[in-house]
């Protein structure tokens, strides 16, 4: 190592040599190209006098070999070989302080993960002993709490039980009091009742569908005249229900089951299919209701120019006829509205999902509707459901007596013939 430093001192001071010595070459190139100012001066004034100029001769041209000898012998720069023994013991010795080194750091960082690790324990024990304190006062407070609660409410249930007694007392007081001044309370001995009616349990159900209307149609329907008709299946792909004695659909001519006609125009934009209309229906008594029973919503078709050949359906929807509770159902329903005519191939609901899943073409609008209930004894004549339904409240060998407080009459009644 110090040979490399000393030659490469050398090798700076040769450097800066030459430096000077290619400074000074480069003066006397520029007095030779680039005269004086007082030759210029004397060259001037020759001009102005018209004298004679004598002709330019150049200096002799520097010698820089004999310069290079001079400088080159003070320069000089000796080489020689180290020998391999010093360099193999200068390896070592890096090697070794390396080593040396690399075995200092690893017990460093191995000390200090045995320290952070120490203290991490430490660290654990001291939280779990600051839980364990926690909980320990925790169940001390519950404790105290419970035992305050416990005597709070022994001293309430004996404060409640001394005013019960008192409650009591005074109560029997009050009741002895009222015994002796009204006396006891018993049924007489005749039978006397008001006429009153019984609302029979086997009457039809009435309900109230109100169609409000038909969402999403735009171009899927032509243009023309629709009516939505409502209906009762014994169940989805079954046969119809209908009372036998009234209309096949609806409660009567002043109650039908099909809606006021609609125009609808074909159009892109127009999107709904307003009704605001009631159509009715006659639901079979809880008795006689079954789950399966379903209420079916067509939408015709009306005969037109544009339709000559009839009244046709071109979408249905269907509902179940209960809820949960097994009475007819009430409420608002958004219904989806299939494509063509009640078909029996169609056995449940879920088929009916998944054949919009599959192909959406079926799929024709959504139907907004509300079903209300109406009273049972708007189906019948309120005259016949009274006679039919008086109360008898008798005595033996068949005889009943009534009493009309609004006629202020007394009916006495048999069974085989009636007495006035």
């Amino acid at each position: 190592y110090h040979f490399e430093l000393t030659n490469n001192k050398e090798i700076n001071n040769n450097n800066n040599n030459n430096i000077n010595n290619n400074e000074t070459l480069d003066d006397e190139i520029d007095d030779i190209l680039n005269p004086s100012k007082k030759e210029n001066e004397i060259i001037q004034q020759n001009l102005t006098t018209d004298t004679f100029i004598p002709q330019y001769v150049p200096p002799p041209p520097p010698k820089y070999e004999e310069k290079f000898k001079e400088t080159s012998d003070i320069h000089q720069l000796t080489i020689s070989k180290i020998p391999e023994e010093i360099i193999t013991k200068q390896k070592e010795l890096l090697e070794n302080n390396i080593m040396e080194e690399r075995h200092k750091a690893v017990e460093s960082v191995r000390a200090k993960e045995i320290d952070i690790l120490w203290r991490e324990h430490l660290a654990r024990e001291r939280v779990l002993q600051l839980e364990k304190e926690a909980q320990e006062r925790i169940a001390i407070e519950k404790q105290k709490h419970g035992d305050y609660l416990l005597s709070k409410e022994l001293a309430m249930g004996e404060s409640f039980r001394r005013a019960r007694e008192i409650l009591e007392e005074g109560i029997n007081a009050q009741k002895a009091a009222v015994y002796q001044y009204f006396g006891e309370y018993l049924p007489d001995e005749e039978l006397m009742t008001r006429k009153s009616h019984v609302n029979y349990s086997l009457l039809p159900n009435p309900i109230e569908i109100r169609v409000h209307f038909l969402r999403a149609i735009k171009t899927k329907l032509p243009k023309g005249a629709y009516a939505i008709m409502v209906s009762q299946f014994d169940r989805l792909g079954g046969r119809p229900l209908k009372y036998q004695n009234i209309c096949s659909y609806g409660i009567g001519p002043d109650k039908p089951a099909v809606s006021k006609v609609v125009k609808h125009y074909g159009r892109y934009f127009d999107r709904t299919m307003k009704f605001e209309d009631s159509i009715f229906a006659l639901c079979p008594p809880r008795e006689h209701l079954k789950p399966s029973y379903i209420l079916v919503f067509e939408l015709f078709e009306l005969q037109s120019h544009r339709n000559p050949i009839g009244d046709r359906v071109v979408g249905w929807a269907a509902v179940p006829m209960c809820n949960e509770h097994m009475a007819v159902v009430d409420g608002k329903f958004r219904l989806p509205f299939l494509r063509g005519e009640f078909t029996p191939n169609i056995e449940h609901f879920k088929a009916i999902e998944e054949s919009i899943a599959y192909d959406l073409n079926t799929w024709l609008c959504n139907g907004y509707f509300e079903i209300r209930h109406l009273p049972r004894e708007s189906v019948i004549d309120s005259n016949k459901l009274t006679d039919n339904h008086d109360i008898e409240m008798g005595k033996p060998n068949n005889l009943s007596i009534e009493y009309n407080f609004l006629s202020k009459q007394i009916k006495t009644i048999n069974k085989n013939k009636n007495i006035l």
